[in-house]
């Protein structure tokens, strides 16, 4: 392969179900092997193809196609060494949250409207001190909706509100897959515009109360929400 070329694969497995698909009881795997190519230094075009078994009769192979954007990297040198090239580097800033969400008068399928909690895990990237992309997955446990789950991705801009940093204010969109539990979300895809408001106990821990609205672009959905992280 090239210096610009890459090959890769990889096994995962985990939790699916909902959209009438046969995941029996959810447990899902799959392989994958795919090709990168860098396009620049930061940006790379990806190509991948596999297959997916479920514990049910659901089955298929899938493909892909990826643009994605490095971050970053860390590698070490020789002990003592000073390498030009790894003379700038920092650790990357990164923050991992759990998440409690509401979606207020949530539009069922049957025609009704019912409240539903979600809870969820967050990963958030700092390109800059303001400017973060953040990943997101949440699933419904309240609201009789137990097999709604969303997957997002997104950006969001964060400004301190005091001088020593301890109180923050946030704003984010992200957009995504949502389905299952009988919410009429249409073919899935939702967008997510909520702000922020955080409490920074140290450099490690805070608390984020959040507020926005959730839409489904081709279904009944459209609601406020609120939350906890």
């Amino acid at each position: 392969m090239s210096r610009r070329l890459h090959l890769g694969a990889s096994l995962a497995a985990g939790g699916a179900g909902g959209g009438q698909v046969d995941t029996g009881g959810g447990l899902v795997a799959k392989a994958r092997v795919g090709l990168d190519y860098d396009l620049t230094p930061s940006l790379k075009l990806g190509l991948e193809g596999g297959r997916i078994e479920s514990a049910g009769s659901f089955g298929a192979n899938f493909y892909g196609l990826s643009l994605g954007y490095r971050v970053g990297e860390l590698t070490a040198g020789e002990r003592g060494s000073e390498d030009p090239d790894i003379r700038g580097v920092r650790l990357a800033k990164w923050r991992l949250a759990g998440a409690h969400q509401t979606y207020l008068a949530a539009a069922r399928k049957n025609g009704s409207d019912q409240d539903l909690s979600l809870v969820g895990l967050k990963i958030e990237k700092l390109l800059t001190d303001s400017f973060y992309l953040t990943g997101q997955a949440h699933g419904a446990y309240t609201g009789d909706a137990g097999g709604y789950a969303v997957g997002l991705i997104g950006a969001g801009w964060e400004i301190p509100l005091r001088e020593d940093g301890r109180l923050s204010f946030n704003a984010e969109f992200a957009l995504g897959a949502s389905g299952g539990g009988g919410v009429d979300v249409g073919g899935g895809a939702i967008i997510q515009p909520q702000l922020g408001l955080s409490w920074h106990f140290n450099d490690r821990f805070a608390a984020r109360f959040e507020a926005g609205r959730v839409k489904a672009l081709d279904g009944k959905l459209d609601s406020n929400l609120v939350g906890l992280g």
